[in-house]
């Protein structure tokens, strides 16, 4: 038989203890690539580790949107693009439907200028200009159709206002 103990983990019988990682002197990060080169620390506002200035868009511009202030409403290169956002009649709309909250009819038509009104905005900035112009047109259709509908509405009361006071 042999004095082992059968409780024993066998680490004392495994030779000299590993010397702790204390004791050894601290070593970098390792993260997949080479440790970086000894240099200056990039101050607030400057291009970090390794990247060109200016290489990524500005806070609050999505990606491949401009930046503000540059030429967003510009030409194509080839021509093609149009010089401005299309009208989106916003104002007239709000005024339509204004104007047919008494009668409640040319209301419900004004709103959904409005409705489209947003929409020619929306799909011009996301540069969807064929979408834009057809939604700017279909806007101000729809203004149109709210004015006359409110204007007959409200010669239709006067008249009936008249015939009652007769």
């Amino acid at each position: 038989m042999s004095d082992e103990d059968p409780n024993a983990t066998g680490d004392q019988a495994a030779g000299p203890p590993e010397p702790s990682p204390y004791g050894r002197p601290p070593q970098p990060p390792q993260y997949g690539g080479p440790p970086a080169a000894p240099g200056p620390v990039p101050q607030y506002g400057e291009p970090s580790y390794g990247q060109t200035p200016f290489a990524q868009t500005p806070y609050g511009a999505p990606p491949g949107q401009p930046p503000f202030g540059s030429s967003a409403g510009a030409p194509a290169p080839d021509g093609a693009g149009t010089t401005g956002a299309p009208k989106n009649y916003l104002l007239l709309a709000v005024a339509a439907t204004v104007m047919g909250i008494p009668n409640c009819l040319g209301a419900p038509i004004g709103v959904a200028g409005i409705v489209y009104a947003n929409r020619v905005n929306r799909c011009w900035l996301a540069g969807d200009r064929a979408a834009a112009q057809a939604y700017s047109r279909k806007t101000r259709t729809l203004v149109m159709w709210a004015f006359v509908v409110d204007v007959l509405a409200l010669v239709l009361g006067i008249a009936l206002q008249a015939h009652r006071h007769r």
